[in-house]
């Protein structure tokens, strides 16, 4: 029992330490390395490995020539000459070649006649894979090589290989076009930037060293290339990813030549992958997307290494130059393009292209051949400190464009480019200003001060019209807003004393009213505590002075800080003596009393205390004795997940020798995988058991299906004869992103079991300790690991606790001989444990117990329960499907198909997708975390100005408006499914619609389910209870009802009217609305969104165009409100003069827009009634 107790504080006591890296202290748990040279972050740098025993990050050196040893990772000072180095280390001499890095091979005579030229690898007949390939507009092609034809040829391009002798191993194609294009050429597999951006993150190397070579050349001699020869190079595709890609340029008639080797002139060890890829335009098909979300986060920095460049002309340049290209979807806002922070010398400029929006694809051309593009801006030398290297501009972008950047250089042998793109004058400096490329932002006009990113009268050190106060001319006035100069909510400007500042309502009036620290009083300035005062705890007309607690009776005190003093005034049944202290008559026999009880209370406490201890030691070690001796009388029994059954079996670790059956590998290993396993992609691998015994083996492989991965064994039972031994083939799927580490049980059996177990017991005793069939291998059962309701303490399957098997063991060792013999004939088998470690790929299908949820829930709705969790140090919101609507199995094949779409959706107004989780019981959607919640909760707590509400609306409609151009009814708009992303009227993103698609897999998955059942009364449109119809314009009409509720910052329907959800219906059933009030700046396209046929409404691009004017003319009148703040508000009288001018604004514009479309009803509506949805 002591045992047990010291353990436990032991383990506490090591888990419970914290590293704190840096204090050269090394932390065996978290931490490689502490304080020492190539150490950082507590991690070995790259190319660096800790040595132990000298506590070093030892250099890697792979230099076999190396006299010295390595100074630094792949860096010696003094090489073996006579191995062919240079005595410096820094190539090979004259008659050697370089295969492999630093690796020096002679050059025989043999050698050199195998060395084969462009042109007799291209017409070679002894080769079996194709060389040339032939392209057009479309096409690609996926050879798969094999290494044993690589041939040694002479490749001295870019002066990467020693100049006498440049030979390498690799293979030649000659590509050639019908059209003119470009053409893509990768190894091993694609990658996307996404993809790229993930490994970068990882910091592990992934893909083959391989080089790419295109030449205009092909030379039937040995002759090295010349200059002219040679077109470009690629050696990885970025630092941690070791593939190479490349794109050229081609036209008809004229081929290419492609070389594609090893780097440093190595063999290939595996058969290589190569893709070719045509497109018709480059800007349209090889591009990189920056996402608004990374702009509007600060800036977005893209570094362009030489290896992504590529020629290409646009509509700005007609000669083809090096670059690439870049794509930015248009809002309304102001960019800035800057390439002032790249290396000095390294020339970098930039042309923009502006073309319509819609699909981006191969045919969308930046070039001549495209009338609809437009060349923006040329990148201008207008860096500054006089650098001319650099470019810079500010662009205004446009909605309904798309823009494409091309990063270009003159200059290939630099190494990378960098370029910031970040978001400057929004909302045209509130058209206060202007845009200034020099700058680098706003340059405001005479009256106005630049706040951020605006150009304001707040700040200008005078109360202008329509302004309630200015911090600037009032520095203590302490209720003014200094971003909007308004008083802030419940405040008025009061003129007291002769000085104006923000009051409430009721100062002045000679009572402390709520929220009035005073009134009137010393010490107080429009009722609140002036600079040296302080309100009283009560508050009274007066404040009370800073000196108060000094230790010091100063003038109007009674006392400061003694006995029976408060707030520097002698309490009730006290009186003042001059002294800090107040005084009372009776404080000496009451102290007696006080102090004599209170020992003796004392003691009594810790008596009893001291008493239920020693009876609660006593019942507790009564219960554990008799839960010892329980358990050890019990069966060992289990319950088993696959069939493998380890009762009256014997746990052997294969770590050991034993000289009875071996296996070639503790572990199943995976070698031909370098990274992480793909998601659902079958892998293989084979696991060899030799028989050593003289009698023969029978052996069963224990297969299993489980939530995350699959194992299958070829074959699974069978016997292996004495002295031979058996391949066993391992087939591997995992079946989402985890980190897998299990331990695979095998049952092995001889037939003559009792004569072996005699022979351990006289050679061998302590493979046969007492219980450890049952007990050394508890903790490790292999299928609790996998199983979500595993525990972590206790073995389930056998009802034993961990720490039983130091009791099983101790008094094991006291049990007679013949216990010894009953426990040896109920054994019967041998059962070992393969390791398993796998780590997969990355993709959205998760692991559902790396995703920590955080209770309380955030939400709730008809189709599931949202919670804030995090899923690998990652803040998300995860929505877990309610399961009791309809069958999970019903309801599986649509939510992967909604899964797969929302997978597709990429729009900075819809809530991101991160990924989904399949469980037997479980189904989420795990999408990024809005912190600042629903609209709904939003608006319940917070104030909301005319110009933030608008925003919202407008944001809405943006995100819908992608949805339904993507063919996609959200079916539950509603305050509840929009998320508040920002509370700046100003940023470029507000809102986020979520929740969509979910209300379609329960309808599809469940003929129970119908339309009217589906989204929130409040919200739906007549038609869908009078036709059970659901089109794209339903959502408009949940639209027009988002935004009244917005506008009113309230539900709109009021409960005493309407009780119940019937009424509601009955109501815009029969045709009626609302009343709006003529204040209401959005109320013409709230009456046109909720019109009674579906037809009259308008579609969400139409919407949003309504909104735009209001946007640009709030904007304009109300620039003083473009802060974050929530609860700020202005005069009614303020606020109706400018509801009027905006409203006339608004109706003529609104009436203009809407004609448009009202003479065009047909437009993108469409309809799905119910039995559509069925099908």
């Amino acid at each position: 029992m002591n045992l047990m107790i010291l353990i436990y504080y032991l383990i506490s006591f090591v888990y419970s330490e914290e590293a704190i890296c840096g204090d050269g202290e090394r932390d065996l748990f978290y931490e490689e390395c502490d304080n020492v040279a190539f150490c950082s972050n507590c991690k070995c740098e790259y190319g660096y490995s800790y040595d132990k025993e000298k506590n070093a990050c030892n250099p890697q050196c792979d230099i076999d020539g190396c006299l010295t040893g390595c100074d630094a990772s792949q860096s010696c000072s003094k090489c073996n000459v006579s191995e062919g180095y240079y005595e410096d280390c820094h190539g090979c001499r004259n008659g050697f070649f370089q295969q492999g890095f630093m690796k020096c091979i002679k050059v025989t005579d043999e050698l050199k006649a195998t060395v084969r030229s462009c042109k007799n690898v291209i017409e070679a007949t002894d080769l079996t894979y194709i060389r040339k390939l032939d392209f057009i507009s479309g096409t690609s092609k996926t050879l798969h090589l094999k290494k044993s034809e690589a041939v040694l040829s002479v490749e001295n391009c870019f002066d990467r290989l020693e100049s006498k002798t440049p030979y390498s191993y690799g293979f030649w194609f000659e590509i050639n076009a019908k059209e003119e294009g470009f053409i893509s050429i990768e190894t091993t597999r694609h990658y996307s930037s996404y993809v790229i951006d993930y490994y970068i993150l990882q910091g592990k190397d992934i893909g083959e060293d391989t080089r790419i070579i295109i030449l205009n050349n092909c030379r039937d001699d040995l002759e090295p290339n010349t200059s002219e020869d040679c077109e470009f190079e690629n050696d990885d595709i970025d630092w941690y990813i070791l593939d190479s890609h490349a794109i050229t340029h081609v036209v008809p008639g004229i081929p290419k030549y492609v070389f594609i080797s090893m780097a440093f002139s190595d063999i290939f060890t595996k058969d290589p992958v190569v893709l070719f890829t045509f497109q018709k335009n480059s800007c349209g098909s090889f591009y990189e997307e920056i996402l608004w979300n990374d702009i509007i986060n600060g800036s977005s920095t893209k570094i362009l290494k030489r290896s992504n460049m590529f020629p290409s002309t646009n509509k700005c340049i007609n000669t083809p130059q090096y670059g690439s290209w870049f794509l930015i979807r248009g809002i309304e806002q102001s960019i800035s393009i800057s390439t002032c922070n790249t290396e000095n010398g390294v020339n970098a400029g930039f042309n923009v292209i502006e073309v319509d929006s819609g699909s981006i694809n191969s045919t969308l051309s930046c070039s001549e051949d495209n009338p609809t593009a437009k060349c923006v801006v040329t990148g201008s030398k207008s860096c500054e400190n006089g650098d001319t290297y650099h470019s810079k501009a500010i662009i205004s972008l446009k909605p309904g464009k798309n823009y494409f950047i091309f990063l270009t250089t003159n200059n290939l042998q630099q190494v990378q480019l960098r370029m910031d793109v970040k978001a400057v004058c929004p909302m045209g400096c509130g058209e206060n200003g202007i845009c200034s490329t020099a700058s680098g932002g706003c340059v405001c006009l005479n009256g106005y001060i630049k706040k951020g990113e605006i150009c304001t009268l707040c700040g200008n050190k005078v109360v202008d019209e329509e302004e309630d106060c200015d911090i600037s001319q009032q520095k203590d006035d302490i209720k003014c807003d200094i971003d909007t100069c308004m008083c802030h909510y419940g405040y008025i400007p009061m003129l007291i004393n002769g000085t104006t500042k923000c009051s409430l309502e009721t100062c002045g009036n000679g009572i402390v009213d709520d929220g009035e620290e005073c009134d009137g009083g010393i010490g107080c300035d429009h009722c609140i505590c002036e600079e040296g005062y302080n309100p009283y705890y009560t508050p009274r007309k007066s404040c009370l002075s800073v000196m108060c607690g000094n230790k010091i009776v100063n003038d109007g005190e009674e006392c400061d800080g003694g006995d029976g003093c408060y707030e520097c005034e002698c309490q009730a049944g006290w009186y003042k003596t001059g002294d800090t202290s107040c005084r009372s008559l009776e404080i000496g026999l009451f102290l007696k009393i006080e102090t004599s009880s209170g020992v003796c209370l004392y003691i009594l406490l810790w008596l009893s205390l001291l008493l239920i201890i020693m009876f609660r030691y006593k019942k507790l070690t009564l219960e554990i004795q008799e839960e010892w001796r329980a358990q050890t009388d019990l069966p060992f029994l289990e319950s088993t997940i696959i069939p493998f059954n380890k009762t009256n079996s014997q746990y052997i670790d294969i770590r050991t020798n034993t000289s009875y059956f071996e296996f070639d590998n503790p572990s199943i290993s995976f070698k031909d995988i370098d990274n992480r396993m793909e998601v659902d992609e079958p892998v293989q691998t084979t696991v060899e058991l030799k028989n050593n015994y003289k009698e023969v083996l029978y052996f069963t492989f224990h297969c299993g299906e489980y939530p995350k991965y699959d194992i299958m064994f070829s074959p699974v039972i069978g016997t292996v004869r004495p002295g031979d031994s058996i391949i066993i083939t391992v087939n591997l799927i995992v079946k989402c992103t985890t980190i897998l580490k299990e331990r695979v049980p095998v049952t092995l059996r001889y037939g003559k079991l009792k004569s072996i177990l005699k022979e351990i017991e006289k050679n061998n005793p302590e493979v046969l300790q007492i219980n450890s069939s049952q007990n050394s291998d508890i903790s490790d059962d292999p299928r609790n690991k996998s199983d979500t309701t595993s525990s972590h303490s206790t073995d389930k399957g056998h009802g034993i606790t961990k720490n039983n098997s130091v009791i099983s063991n101790e008094s094991g060792q006291s049990k007679s001989k013949k216990n010894k013999e009953d426990r040896l004939k109920g054994i019967h088998k041998f059962h070992v444990y393969l390791n398993l470690q796998v780590e997969s790929a990355l993709s959205t299908k998760l692991d559902y117990e790396e995703i920590n949820l955080f209770h309380p829930p955030i939400g709730s709705g008809t189709f599931g329960i949202v919670y804030r969790a995090e899923w690998r140090m990652v803040d998300v919101a995860v929505k877990v499907l309610k399961t009791d609507l309809v069958d999970l199995n019903d309801l599986l094949p649509n939510f992967m198909q909604e899964a797969e779409m929302m997978e597709r959706i990429r729009c900075q107004y819809v809530v991101n997708f991160i990924g989904s989780v399949v469980s037997s019981d479980t189904l989420c959607l795990v999408t990024e975390f809005c912190p600042l919640g629903s609209l709904r909760k939003y608006m319940k707590t917070n104030a909301m100005s005319e110009f933030l509400k608008v925003r919202f609306c407008q944001d809405i409609a943006r995100g819908m408006e992608y949805l339904h151009e993507n063919d996609i009814v959200h079916r539950d708009l509603k305050t509840d499914n929009i998320l508040v992303y920002s509370n700046n009227p100003h940023d470029a993103v507000t809102i986020k619609v979520t929740d969509f698609g979910t209300s379609r897999s329960f309808i599809e998955s469940s003929g129970n389910i119908a339309l009217q059942n589906i989204g929130t009364p409040m919200y739906m449109a007549p038609e869908i209870f009078q036709s059970e119809q659901m089109t794209l314009k339903s959502d408009v009409f949940s639209f027009a009802i988002c935004m009244l509720e917005i506008w009113l910052g309230k539900e709109p329907y009021d409960p005493m009217k309407f009780p119940d959800s019937e009424s509601i219906l009955k109501y815009v059933c029969s045709g009626k609305r609302l009343h709006i009030s003529d204040s209401c700046l959005i109320k013409t396209i709230i009456e046109q969104c909720w019109a009674q046929k579906p037809n009259e409404r308008p579609t969400f691009k139409e919407a949003g165009n309504l909104l735009l004017p209001i946007v640009v003319n709030l904007t304009h009148i109300n620039t003083k409100k473009s802060s974050t703040k929530t609860g700020g508000s202005s005069h009614s009288t303020e606020q109706d003069i400018d509801s009027k001018k905006i409203s006339s604004f608004s109706l003529i514009n609104s009436s203009e827009i809407s004609s448009e479309y009202v003479s065009n009803k047909k437009g993108r509506d469409v309809s799905i009634n119910e039995n559509e949805i069925k099908k």
